[in-house]
Formats: C-alpha cells, sequence, structure tokens
C-alpha cells in the first residue's frame, strides 16, 4: 500500500530493490528489522540509522523509513540530482525529499549540491535589485510614483 503512493515507477522500484539488495547496509538494516535491533553494538554501517530505529521497516520488498525509500550509497548522486531539477533552493528541495526518499545526512548533502550549483549561484546573484532613489517633490502633486509588479513608473508634472 505504501509502495503504490510513492512518486515512482514499477520500473524504478524495482531498480532500488535490487539496489538495496547489492548494498551492505542495506542488507544489515534488512536483517535488523526482520530480526530485531541489537541493544548495545550496531554494525557501523547501520550506526546513522540507530536514532530512526523504529520508523524503520520493510516494505514490498523495500527498506523504508516511515513512508520513504532507503536509498543506498549507489543511487544516492543520481536521485540528489533528481530533487535538484529545476533547481528550487533548498527548502523546496528538502521539501520535495521529504515526501520520498531517506538516507542519513540527505539535509546536509541537498544543502551542498545546491551551494555548489552554477546556476543557482548565478540567480541568487541576479535576485537582488538595488533600490532605486527618486528625488523629493518640491510641491504637492508634483510627481506621482507607482510600482507595479517591479516595474517602477514615474511620472512628473
Amino acid at each position: 500500500m505504501i509502495t503504490s503512493s510513492l512518486p515512482a515507477s514499477s520500473r524504478r522500484l524495482d531498480e532500488l530493490r535490487v539496489a538495496q539488495c547489492k548494498d551492505e547496509t542495506c542488507q544489515k538494516l534488512t536483517d535488523y528489522v526482520l530480526k530485531g535491533w541489537p541493544s548495545k553494538e550496531v554494525h557501523t554501517l547501520c550506526a546513522p540509522y540507530w536514532q530512526n530505529r523504529y520508523e524503520i521497516s520493510v516494505q514490498d520488498r523495500l527498506l523504508m523509513r516511515g513512508c520513504r525509500i532507503i536509498i543506498p550509497k549507489s543511487h544516492q548522486a543520481e536521485v540528489l540530482n533528481q530533487i535538484h531539477e529545476g533547481h528550487l533552493g533548498i527548502t523546496k528541495c528538502r521539501a520535495r525529499a521529504r515526501c520520498s526518499v531517506y538516507w542519513p545526512g540527505i539535509s546536509k548533502a541537498i544543502e551542498e549540491k545546491i551551494k555548489s550549483c552554477t546556476a543557482c549561484i548565478q540567480e541568487s546573484r541576479n535576485r537582488h535589485q538595488p533600490v532605486i532613489p527618486t528625488s523629493f517633490p518640491e510641491r504637492p502633486w508634483e510627481a506621482l510614483g507607482l510600482d507595479l509588479l517591479n516595474t517602477r513608473i514615474h511620472c512628473t508634472f
């Protein structure tokens, strides 16, 4: 049921199943989910998942954290590129990721990706426009100013 609501095709979900089966961390996590988490020492690969251990499950042979797919290391860069498609910015990319995918450090990875993206850097530089000062009129109704949608109209009488 959960996997049917994910924004991924069945082919893509199958790819992720195969990747999770090949990934050592995902294999260990699956063992912990199915056989129970240890009370003290957890494998070093699974240590970043420890704090979320009660949210991790296996649904339809996919390792999940809540309703988000745990992405194996081999697919993280590709998924990060898909999240960043459209150059939405840090907040929107994080929100997009929060809907469907997870791996430890995903939030930091998104931030680093956007901060190193040349298109995003260029766009953030162009966004700030300086305020254009106008002279103060000498008598009432001498000048009328209007700013509609950042298009400045100025009439002098």
